[in-house]
């Protein structure tokens, strides 16, 4: 499965937020460690918290490849 460029952004943001603290990170240090523009990542999360949100339940979801 390819991955989408929402779950990717979502994927780092979550790595970030775990190191460094959901306070500490900015949407720019986001975008600035992706190599992309911040206005790519408003395009796909309206915000801070919509991002923190995604990042979580990406974090708590279940692995990606199940076995079934």
């Amino acid at each position: 499965k390819k991955t989408s460029m929402k779950e990717t952004i979502s994927k780092k943001a979550g790595e970030m937020f775990l190191s460094l603290g959901f306070k500490s990170v900015t949407i720019h240090d986001i975008a600035f460690e992706m190599g992309i523009s911040p206005k790519i990542i408003s395009g796909y999360f309206e915000n801070k918290q919509s991002l923190i949100e995604a990042a979580v339940l990406q974090l708590t979801a279940p692995t990606a490849n199940p076995s079934y």
